[in-house]
Formats: structure tokens, sequence, C-alpha cells
């Protein structure tokens, strides 16, 4: 941890800083435990990447780029799977809306 102050590195114990003597504020470490993980929109993410894989096989488009990466494949999967993430952010949001 360090001092917001001069930013020397400070225990996670100490009250003030040892070098300016600015009081330390208590580790965040234990605000961020209570946020919740948008654990659905990771899912969604990994789901609809794979799901667009299963249903636009990459054999067609190795042929087309001569067995190299197919950079449009790879961007349509990134777009399917941002939206998926989207869609699952929007389930994170109204189920952990109860816990705050």
């Amino acid at each position: 941890m360090r001092c917001l102050n001069c930013l020397t590195v400070v225990a996670d114990n100490d009250t003030t800083c040892p070098s300016c003597r600015a009081p330390i504020s208590p580790a965040k470490s234990a605000q961020s435990a209570e946020r919740p993980r948008p654990v659905f929109a990771l899912i969604f993410m990994v789901m609809g990447s794979g799901i667009y894989n299963v249903y636009y096989p990459a054999a067609s488009s190795a042929a087309k780029t001569g067995g190299g990466i197919d950079f449009q494949r790879c961007l349509y999967a990134g777009c399917v799977g941002a939206v998926c993430a989207v869609f699952g952010g929007l389930i994170d949001h109204f189920l952990n809306a109860g816990r705050k």
C-alpha cells in the first residue's frame, strides 16, 4: 500500500505515513470485496464467441486466407461476444440491484 500524499510504501497496519506523517486511510480491499462481480457478463461473452465459432466453422475461412488468421472472422466473433456480454451485464445489474 502507498501513502496518497507522498507515495511512500507503507505497511497495511500503519495509521500514519512514516515519511510525511499524513493519516493513512484503511485498505480499500474490504470495499472492493463487497462490489458484485460481472459473472453473467463473462459467461455470456465466452458463450457468444463460442457459439459464433460453432455456427460458422473456421474450415471455410482457412481456405480463403491460405491457412493464416482471418481477421474479419476474429472481429465478428469479438463483436458477437461483446453484444452477449452487454446482455450478461444487464442480467448482472438487475440481479445485483437488491444487494446494495
